[in-house]
């Protein structure tokens, strides 16, 4: 629709937009989906101009690519990506925080679904999921998934302190299971 009406994905009449696809899809469909993608949406209205957020709509057609597949090439998942997000937007990996492993220690680098939604709610559990699908991890690939469970009082450090063993890999703090 944005293609046909000239409309910049950073601009989308709401109104104009539900009037025009009623015929196809409910109004409230077609408001949800605009409220999802956007980063400027006011809940109670389409009357307003939605901006499309560009790392959501990646995310989103990250995850379709990689939901059904155990794993994958990395290099032609990224191309495989950018081909499926609208013409402008950019894809980039910093989109797939909490959503996919990558692993770049093996050849081809391979890119598998691992959804923080998906990660037990006990903390010990998590940990345990977190190493059984990868021995070492470095801060920057574990943090998206403990960061939730995290508090004011028990951050980040603290959790990977009581759950996890730190040590030095080619110069990368990584940490690892401590049982």
């Amino acid at each position: 629709l944005c293609d046909e009406e000239s409309w910049q994905w950073s601009s989308i009449p709401g109104t104009e937009a539900c009037n025009i696809l009623q015929d196809t899809f409910p109004r409230n469909v077609v408001h949800h989906i605009l409220y999802h993608f956007s980063d400027n949406a006011d809940d109670n209205s389409d009357d307003q101009n939605f901006a499309l957020s560009e790392d959501k709509i990646c995310r989103y057609n990250a995850e379709l690519l990689l939901r059904h597949v155990d794993k994958m090439n990395l290099s032609e998942f990224e191309e495989s990506w950018q081909l499926t997000v609208p013409d402008g937007m950019k894809t980039g990996v910093y989109q797939l925080e909490g959503l996919a492993l990558i692993e770049r220690d093996c050849n081809p680098h391979t890119i598998r679904y691992f959804p923080v939604e998906d990660m037990p709610e006990v903390i010990e559990e998590r940990f345990m999921t977190l190493f059984k699908a990868k021995a070492k991890r470095s801060l920057e690939s574990i943090t998206p998934y403990i960061k939730d469970v995290a508090t004011e009082k028990v951050g980040v450090g603290a959790l990977l302190n009581k759950y996890a063993r730190s040590s030095m890999q080619n110069g990368i703090k990584v940490y690892n299971s401590k049982k």
